[in-house]
This record gives structure tokens, sequence and C-alpha cells, in this order.
């Protein structure tokens, strides 16, 4: 991370510079012209000219080219909706959002995300949303009248039968049983199967303990402590991930901090070498 912050200083660095030597650079000079000769006050322009700004003062010309381009197309789609209104496609599917109404948890939110982009013009944001609440119909007006998946069953049932309290569990049953009210049935299924290799991971932790590569890392961790900074966090995510039973991401979590651990040792060690030797 040290390197990536460094990489990227340096190169806001030659932007700022080039842009005091020689000005914009003529592709983003461009698009900032056209930004200006199609105004138009979508929802959300101001806050758009507002990062704009703030990559331009910084420097940062792929960021500002980037919140450019989004600009350009905003106005483009909402100049669209003024003059033609929406797009065929997208207007079959608000019909068919509404033709097919069902009061699943959580459309309010989704009916206000689509008016916004809506107003913003932003079609290709609300055209997703629309297909989201076409599925997430769909699937609730399933669950009423079929019930539940037959895959998503035997992994509710397989998650009950093999209850197992590991830390987060309580969090992981209030996000499937949010999932379920909504009708969504993929991600209740991926919260299903991640509670089932929880549980099944913290068994294992407490009939074998920790995995033996998972050990030596650990150890390796404390037998090579060094107080880098964020140190005192990377520990409180490992314990965390080892008290769910979380042995991929306490492994992950290990492997950094030995990396980290590693990096300061070798800039200490390299700060008191004589002549860099």
């Amino acid at each position: 991370m040290a390197q990536f912050i460094a990489e990227k200083m340096i190169e806001q660095q030659r932007h700022f510079r080039y842009l005091q030597d020689h000005g914009l650079p003529p592709e983003l000079q461009r698009l900032i012209e056209q930004v200006s000769a199609g105004q138009i006050a979508y929802q959300g322009r101001d806050r758009d000219v507002t990062s704009l700004d703030g990559y331009l003062a910084e420097g940062n010309f792929s960021m500002a080219q980037f919140i450019a381009e989004k600009m350009i197309e905003q106005q483009r789609q909402f100049r669209y909706l003024q003059d033609r209104g929406l797009p065929e496609e997208l207007q079959k599917l608000i019909e068919q959002v509404s033709a097919g109404q069902i009061a699943y948890q959580g459309r309010d939110r989704d009916v206000t995300s689509l008016n916004g982009y809506l107003a913003e013009g932003n079609f290709s944001m609300a055209q997703f949303i629309a297909e989201k609440m076409i599925e997430q119909q769909r699937q609730f007006r399933h669950l009423q009248d079929c019930g539940l998946p037959p895959e998503l069953q035997r992994l509710i049932k397989q998650v009950n039968a093999e209850q197992i309290a590991y830390q987060g569990r309580d969090r992981d049953v209030t996000s499937l049983d949010g999932y379920l009210a909504e009708g969504n049935f993929s991600m209740a299924q991926f919260i299903a199967e991640k509670m089932i290799e929880q549980q099944r991971q913290f068994r294992y932790l407490q009939d074998h303990g920790l995995p033996h590569e998972l050990q030596r890392l650990i150890e390796q961790v404390n037998a090579e402590q060094i107080t880098y900074q964020g140190r005192d966090r990377d520990m409180t995510s490992l314990d965390g991930y080892l008290a769910e039973g979380n042995f991929s991401m306490a492994q992950f979590i290990a492997e950094k901090m030995i990396e980290q651990q590693g990096n300061i040792r070798t800039r200490i060690e390299n700060a008191v070498r004589p002549d860099g030797q």
C-alpha cells in the first residue's frame, strides 16, 4: 500500500507540473469544452462539477477525464429524455415493474433509486435498477406461490441442523432473513453457503485446533512482531476472523502482516547500514 500511495503521489506531481508548464492535455481540454458547450442541468450536475474542479486542482487528469466523460454522457441522456422521452427498452422495463408490482422488503428504496437515476438522465443505472426490481418481484411472487426453491430450502435446513454459535452468526442470520423477506434468493443462497462454511470451519477449530499452515503463520506474525502503522487494526481483524472460524480470511490477514513487518524491517536495516552497504 505504501508503494501504491507513493506511485500515486509521483503521478499526481507529474500531472500538476505538466498543468503548470503546458496547461491541460488537449484531449481533456476538448472534453471540458464539450461539457460546457452541452451544458444541461441534470440532477447531480453541481456535484459532478465540484468533483471535476477538485481533480483539476489536484492535477489528477485521469479522474478529471473520467468525470468529464460521465458528465457528457449524462447530458446526452438527459437531452434525449427531454426531446424523445425514455428509450423504448427502459420504458418497457418500467411498465413491467409497475405491472408486476409486489411489496417486497426494500422496494421503496429501489423505487427511490430508480426515480433518482431517471431524474439524472442516467439510463444505464435506471435500467439496472428496473431489471433488479423485476427479478425481485418475480422471486417474491415465486416465494408466495411455491415457497423457497428446493436448493435454498436444503441449505437453510443444513444451516439450522449444524447450528454452531461462531462470532458474527447473528449478523449472518439477520442478513439471511432480510434477503428471504425481499425474495432475493441468490443473495440468500450466498449467505446460507457462507454460514455452512463458517460453521464447518468453527467446528474444525473446536475439534482439531487451527490448520497447521495457519498456525505457522500466526507464530511467524508473533515471532517477527514489529509495530507498523495499522498493525493494531490488523490484529483486531485477525482475532475476529479466528473467532468466526474464517480461516481463509485469517490466513490472508496473517500473510499481509508478515509482508508488512518484512517491509518495515528491511527499511530499518537499510537506514542503519553505513553508506548503504
